[in-house]
């Protein structure tokens, strides 16, 4: 009869008796292996993509002149959007539009005679 102690170390170190020559993980080790990296590729994905979307929302508010009319369309497909949280998208582009010195109206405002 196996010892039930050694048998789970045996999983753990790669099934080798002798830990100094044992360099494998291990049946579990790998089992958690892969699991684990599909899910930190998918959390890494995320975070590029939602960088991305707001990179997009700001290039295209640029572009248009007009970062409130883009918050005004994004405010509109809220419902259908898988998009990253549109609140957040149209407070983004509130804040590009006040550092572009831009009115609701997208005029720009003026900071002297001579703008």
């Amino acid at each position: 009869m196996i010892n039930s102690t050694r048998s789970v170390g045996m999983l753990f170190r790669g099934g080798h008796r002798d830990r100094e020559r044992s360099g494998g993980t291990g049946a579990i080790g790998t089992l958690l292996m892969v699991v684990m990296a599909p899910l930190a590729a998918m959390l890494v994905q995320m975070a590029i993509s939602r960088t991305r979307e707001y990179a997009a929302d700001a290039m295209g508010a640029r572009l248009s002149g007009n970062p409130e009319a883009l918050a005004s369309a994004l405010a509109k497909i809220d419902a259908a959007s898988t998009h990253p949280s549109t609140e957040n998208r149209i407070a983004a582009l509130e804040r590009l539009a006040a550092h572009m010195g831009l009115s609701r109206s997208g005029r720009r405002e003026r900071a002297g005679p001579w703008d």
